[in-house]
C-alpha cells in the first residue's frame, strides 16, 4: 500500500514537473527573467513535516510550484514571481510578492503610493474582475505612515 502510493506520488511529481517546465516557457515570452528557470527549481516538496503533526500522512495533498528570477530555492520568497498549486481540494494561480520585507515592503509601497491610480484603474477593469475577481486578503488595520514625505 506504501509502496503503490509512493509511486503515485512520483508519477504525479513527474507530470507536475513537466508542466511546470511547459509553463516556464510560455510564460518566458513574456517574462525573460525567468527563461533560464527549471521545474527542479521551482516546485516545492511533496513531503510534509510531520514530526508536530497528528496527521502522519507523509505526503502534502497538493503540487505547488513558485516561479521566479530566483537561482536557489532559497531566495525565492525574496522576489516577486508566479505560483501555482494544483491538488486534491482545487487549482490556485497567483502571481506577485508573497510576504514581503523589510526594504523590499516599503519599496512597493512606495511605488504604490507614487501612482495609486494606475493600479486602482488595472483593479477596477472588467478584464480584471473577469478574470481575477474582487481582490481579496489580509488588509491593512490602518494605513501606513506617508511614505513620500
Amino acid at each position: 500500500m506504501v509502496y503503490e502510493k509512493q509511486t503515485q506520488v512520483r508519477a504525479g511529481k513527474n507530470e507536475f514537473e513537466a508542466f511546470i517546465d511547459a509553463l516556464i516557457l510560455r510564460i518566458a515570452q513574456f517574462d525573460s527573467s525567468i527563461q533560464h528557470q527549471n521545474a527542479k527549481q521551482c516546485v516545492f516538496r511533496i513531503y510534509r513535516d510531520v514530526r508536530f503533526s497528528t496527521d502522519k500522512s507523509p505526503y502534502k495533498d497538493h503540487f505547488g510550484a513558485h516561479i521566479t528570477s530566483a537561482a536557489k530555492k532559497s531566495e525565492i520568497h525574496s522576489r516577486a514571481g508566479y505560483y501555482i498549486q494544483i491538488g486534491v481540494s482545487g487549482t490556485m494561480i497567483a502571481g506577485g510578492a508573497y510576504l514581503p520585507q523589510g526594504p523590499w515592503l516599503k519599496a512597493i509601497r512606495q511605488e504604490i503610493d507614487m501612482d495609486a491610480a494606475s493600479l486602482k484603474k488595472i483593479i477596477d477593469s472588467e478584464d480584471f474582475k473577469l478574470y481575477f475577481g474582487e481582490m481579496e486578503g489580509e488588509k491593512l488595520k490602518k494605513p501606513p505612515k506617508r511614505l513620500s514625505g
